[in-house]
């Protein structure tokens, strides 16, 4: 989980702290012109080197932006392609669970070492898309639970995930509990652990809430500017 983490907010980092290409160098740049206009409000080049400047400004917001969209879309299909892994994982173990019955019972109870390293290998495969705990059952089958305790594998039967468009926000992408052509919405704060957890966390702790406060700068800022502008005089 931390290392999906880690590797998804590196974008942000790289992209809001770039000494060419991040916020602050188009902010100083308009502040520096700005000055410029005041100490010669005269200059009709120092005038429009401001304008140039602003104008500069809200296309750097407007690209920070646009990525952070991009981010959200790429976070979207990685989500997606780890809930089609995990069903994928759900589906052989159940099929295991099944096989592990089956063969005990043709072999008078003797215990199907193969299978059993197979589906120990599934588990930690599993483990590492998200966090999953096993209960195991009298008759050999493992019972696999995710997030806050949701059911994946009970015995035979595996449980489907699905990626599903958020009620609340269209352009993100959430997991539900399906089943056939229904599904359940789920806290997605429940999917915890591996690489799942990861992009999820991301996404809530760190895209929302980078691309919310790139808004409210700009909001803030344009809104301020205009302000002040208007109390001066042609």
């Amino acid at each position: 989980q931390l290392e999906t983490y880690y590797q998804q907010i590196g974008q942000i980092d790289n992209m809001l702290a770039d000494s060419d290409a991040g916020l602050s160098p188009a902010l100083q740049e308009l502040f520096s012109a700005v000055n410029n206009v005041a100490s010669s409000p005269e200059s009709q080049a120092a005038r429009q080197a401001m304008l140039g400047s602003a104008q500069f400004l809200v296309s750097r917001f407007q690209s920070l932006n646009q990525r952070m969209s991009d981010i959200n879309s790429s976070i979207n299909g990685q989500i997606s392609s780890s809930v089609t892994t995990i069903n994928s994982y759900a589906q052989q173990i159940a099929s295991i669970n099944k096989n592990i019955v089956l063969a005990q019972a043709a072999f008078n109870e003797q215990t199907p070492n193969d299978l059993l390293d197979q589906r120990d290998q599934l588990i930690s495969q599993l483990n590492k898309e998200i966090k999953a705990s096993v209960v195991k059952q009298s008759d050999g089958t493992f019972n696999v639970f995710i997030g806050t305790g949701q059911a994946l594998v009970v015995g035979e039967q595996a449980i489907t995930l699905k990626a599903v468009q958020s009620f609340s926000d269209p352009s993100k992408v959430e997991v539900a509990y399906g089943s056939g052509t229904t599904f359940a919405r789920v806290q997605q704060s429940s999917f915890q652990g591996g690489n799942l957890g990861g992009l999820i966390a991301f996404r809530s702790e760190s895209l929302d809430v980078q691309q919310s406060a790139l808004g409210r700068v700009a909001l803030v800022l344009a809104d301020t500017f205009n302000q002040q502008h208007k109390l001066g005089q042609d």
